[in-house]
């Protein structure tokens, strides 16, 4: 049992900086001053249909948190190879398309950008992985290495259904097991991605619910947070607000359900706030 005192103490030298008390913020403006937060201990699902922007939403997590927060941060890739993903986050910071930044024309503003955006990354406390096949037990094993070493304060798993296991109940069970030891033992927030069900393309509106992860049931029982993505663009190409991304937090452990509005521009892979919001502070969140 542990006094109060002694816990505060322990973890906050200055007992007035209570946003100490706060997980890692993501970076999402209507999330963040919202009051959700990615916490020690829990694991928070991201879910969308395919190349809605779940990696971009994800480099964009790992970015705020490595660079801005200064969070140590593993970032597993089973999707894309490091080159790409790497070239992806530097587009998105410098705001240039991804085709002009690899293109032999190129505007000296944009290379400016991207140089600019090579020189903050280069200051990212962060770890990337990028193995096509890799168990979990691997996964767990590169972790401890870095916590070791460097301490670690978040995990990201791009396409966590890719991590191999053994397509049966026992396998999959094995799997959600590993992945909750590993939030556990090391007591850090851990992001996954995972696919929604084609079912959504044919409900009216195309707006997903928690049901649309029906094939990942083991993974929706055993993750604490739950937000799926939408972009009305990805249905109906016309619309007004092409940029107009939603992240619908339909489960949570801590936090009341809500849909979080941001920008996100395709062409550069970056997400924007809708409004001039106010900056959140960049304490990261506390351990153990």
């Amino acid at each position: 049992m542990t006094h109060i005192k002694d816990y505060i103490q322990s973890k906050l030298p200055d007992a007035k900086d209570l946003t100490r008390f706060t997980g890692l913020f993501t970076g999402i403006a209507d999330l963040d001053q919202r009051g959700f937060t990615l916490n020690p201990g829990e694991i928070t699902l991201v879910a969308a249909r395919p190349s809605m922007g779940c990696t971009a939403l994800l480099t964009h997590i790992a970015l705020r948190c490595g660079i801005q927060q200064s969070a140590q941060t593993a970032f597993f890739s089973l999707d894309l190879p490091i080159k790409l993903l790497t070239a992806r986050m530097v587009s998105a910071m410098a705001g240039v398309p991804y085709w002009q930044a690899v293109s032999a024309e190129i505007s000296a503003d944009a290379e400016k950008a991207l140089n600019d955006a090579f020189q903050e990354l280069l200051s990212a406390k962060l770890y990337i992985d990028d193995r096509k096949i890799i168990t979990v037990q691997e996964i767990r094993e590169a972790c401890a290495a870095i916590n070791r070493t460097a301490g670690l304060d978040l995990l990201i798993i791009d396409a966590f259904p890719l991590v191999k296991h053994e397509r049966n109940k026992k396998g999959v069970e094995q799997l959600m097991e590993g992945l909750r030891a590993i939030c556990t033992d090391l007591n850090i927030p851990v992001v996954i991605t995972a696919w929604l069900d084609k079912l959504v393309e044919k409900r009216a509106g195309h707006r997903p619910t928690i049901y649309d992860l029906g094939r990942y049931e083991a993974l929706v029982n055993i993750v604490d947070n739950i937000i799926l993505m939408f972009r009305e663009v990805y249905y109906k190409p016309e619309t007004k607000n092409p940029d107009l991304c939603e992240l619908i937090l339909a489960k949570a452990k801590e936090h009341p359900h809500l849909t979080a509005l941001t920008n996100f521009i395709s062409k550069t892979g970056k997400f924007g706030n809708i409004l001039p919001l106010s900056e959140p502070k960049k304490e990261i969140g506390l351990h153990g």
